[in-house]
């Protein structure tokens, strides 16, 4: 999950009752070179290859947080999460702070093709 911006709290893709905020779809819909391309005129029909109806169909992971840090002046913390896919599988999970990545999961690989119901906790 991508951190949010202000303007990005109220952008969301709708799957039935289900609302997924904009920034789960950063990996799949962040293109600024279709907005070059579109802005100097461009067709961008062939590099736009999926739709959010498309993106949809394999919705991203639940991120749920088990722990939190408390506010203190020490130079590493834990967070505790869990990551359960919804249908589409889970990908690479990293974390970020303050928009820095500082955790990357390698083994990313084995847990893509994952079925709906898969939970994978890390700290």
């Amino acid at each position: 999950m991508v951190p949010k911006t202000r303007n990005q709290l109220h952008v969301n893709f709708r799957l039935g009752n289900t609302l997924y905020p904009a920034n789960q779809f950063y990996d799949v819909f962040y293109r600024p070179d279709i907005v070059q391309r579109k802005i100097l005129g461009e067709d961008i029909r062939p590099l736009a290859t999926i739709s959010a109806a498309e993106a949809l169909k394999n919705p991203p992971p639940q991120v749920t947080y088990l722990t939190t840090p408390a506010d203190s002046d020490e130079l590493k913390a834990t967070v505790r999460f869990r990551v359960a896919s919804a249908g589409g599988g889970i990908g690479e999970v990293r974390v970020f702070h303050n928009g820095k990545l500082v955790q990357s999961d390698i083994e990313y690989q084995y847990l893509h093709a994952a079925p709906s119901g898969v939970t994978l906790a890390a700290q």
